[in-house]
């Protein structure tokens, strides 16, 4: 959740913002306890140098006064956090011209007794110790195991995710949680992921295979999330990732912020910033920065569906379902943010929302919806076909592709032929090809190479590959090397 900013609070409490603006604040303020926070500093600190100003000046001598300029000019003792910037210097200059008033020489006259004032920042509320957590289901779409306490089970929106759970997603579904203001994760089809810490202070995540799409809110002094794969530990320092995991290679998306790398035995550590894309296998990496189109796609793709948290009861106690199903299936929108693929099951806030449905070469559809109960709301549409359909993309010209990246696959054949230079073989990659042209996965679907590392190579570099046509597809590519 984004926050208000603190000269506007302050224009807030002296009533000078317009009424809409006034309205939007307070609105805001109603569920944010972190802005009211500062409102309450901003309000005390005018509240003071209001007293102030109506205190009598005093007078004060040539070496009383020079005291109190040098003491002024010691710094501060306390860190002062810049999200409060704006409410620590009105309270710092409140405390200074109190000091000032309150000391009158003793022969000083004075009509009436100066106030003594000493403003105080309100203290920071205390961080409780180390609790375990539990995250709330928000999103939900086809079939999902839950695994606790050794029992399989089908995941329910109902239900609420903690220690050492394992989730594992079927094909075509996905899965959604909450756990902070602003914290949540979206695990995506075929993948595993296990909650093998989950504290207030220490979140780890253990993805097993698949991708896990993460972002982290606000966090408190010494909180620490990462997500292990197989080979690789990525960490948080930014806030909002995705994570893939392939056996040994680990693909890493930065959306947000910086996120830190590290291979599993601790030997080197890579710092990755948004917007970027790396592929690390056992000892190496590469990476690219995401053009603006692709970022923005990616972004859209990976929404959380995160609300207002003030934790998991109160969530579920403010919040309805709404399940959504189509024929033939579709993508799903509420209020302008695309969750996914029908059937899903979404849980939003109490009230109206706007439903659209696409899928191509169909008529969208648009409803609005109301949740307002514990029943949850469903909504079941047929689309109806565009009568004039457009022929299907051609295949991608894998030729001309191959054709342009001969010498690096040539390379990575050349390697292995200096270690051995009799080596012959036929390596077949599979390649999914991404709704945006860039080869999302790589497989070795069968290779007669017996040097492994030709078709390690091949997999790590054509997962930078990307084709202008032909999306949203899997082709497999032979290639056949020998000497020359």
């Amino acid at each position: 959740m984004s926050h208000v900013r603190a000269d506007r609070l302050a224009e807030l409490a002296r009533g000078r913002l317009s009424e809409s603006k006034a309205a939007q604040a307070q609105q805001h303020l109603s569920a944010c306890t972190h802005c009211r926070t500062v409102l309450s500093r901003i309000e005390s600190a005018q509240a003071a140098m209001r007293e102030v100003v109506d205190a009598p000046v005093p007078e004060a001598g040539t070496v009383r006064t020079e005291a109190t300029i040098r003491w002024m000019r010691v710094r501060p003792e306390p860190a002062v956090r810049p999200a409060f910037w704006a409410a620590a210097a009105l309270t710092g200059c409140a405390a200074a011209l109190a000091l000032f008033a309150g000391r009158f020489p003793a022969h000083a006259p004075s009509s009436r007794e100066a106030p003594s004032l000493a403003v105080k920042p309100a203290p920071r509320p205390p961080v409780a110790a180390d609790a375990e957590l539990a995250a709330v289901i928000t999103l939900l779409g086809g079939k999902v195991e839950l695994v606790r306490d050794g029992h399989a089970a089908r995941l329910e929106m109902g239900s609420t995710l903690r220690v050492q759970d394992k989730l594992t997603t079927g094909a075509s579904s996905r899965v959604a949680a909450q756990w902070a203001e602003g914290s949540g994760l979206l695990l995506l089809a075929d993948a595993q992921l296990s909650f093998d810490r989950f504290q207030t202070r220490t979140q780890r995540l253990g993805l097993e295979r698949g991708e896990v799409d993460v972002r982290v809110g606000a966090k408190i002094p010494g909180e620490s999330l990462q997500v292990t794969t197989p080979s690789h530990i990525v960490t948080v320092k930014g806030t909002w990732f995705t994570v893939a995991a392939d056996g040994p290679r680990t693909t890493v998306e930065v959306l947000e912020g910086t996120v830190e790398v590290s291979e599993l035995d601790g030997s080197r550590s890579t710092l990755l910033h948004a917007p970027s894309r790396a592929v690390f296998t056992r000892g190496r990496f590469t990476s690219a920065a995401l053009d603006v189109r692709e970022a923005a796609a990616l972004r859209a793709k990976s929404e959380l569906n995160l609300m207002s948290w003030t934790g998991p009861s109160a969530l579920l106690s403010v919040t309805g379902l709404l399940r959504v199903s189509s024929v033939p299936d579709g993508t799903l929108a509420v209020d302008g943010v695309e969750l996914g693929s029908t059937p899903l099951q979404v849980r939003r806030p109490f009230g109206r929302h706007y439903v659209e449905l696409q899928r191509l070469h169909f008529h969208p559809i648009t409803r609005w919806v109301t949740l307002d109960g514990d029943e949850p709301g469903e909504l079941r549409v047929a689309f109806n076909r565009v009568s004039d359909v457009p022929p299907p993309e051609e295949p991608p010209s894998l030729e001309s592709v191959m054709l342009e990246r001969k010498g690096v696959i040539r390379t990575c054949y050349e390697r292995s032929l200096k270690r051995d230079d009799h080596l012959t073989g036929t390596v077949s990659l599979r390649l999914r090809i991404g709704a945006h042209g860039a080869v999302t996965q790589t497989a070795i679907e069968d290779s007669t190479m017996p040097d492994p590392q030709v078709g390690e190579c091949l997999q790590h570099e054509a997962a930078r590959w990307t084709f202008s046509r032909g999306k949203n597809v899997t082709v497999i590519y032979p290639f056949e090397f020998k000497p020359e």
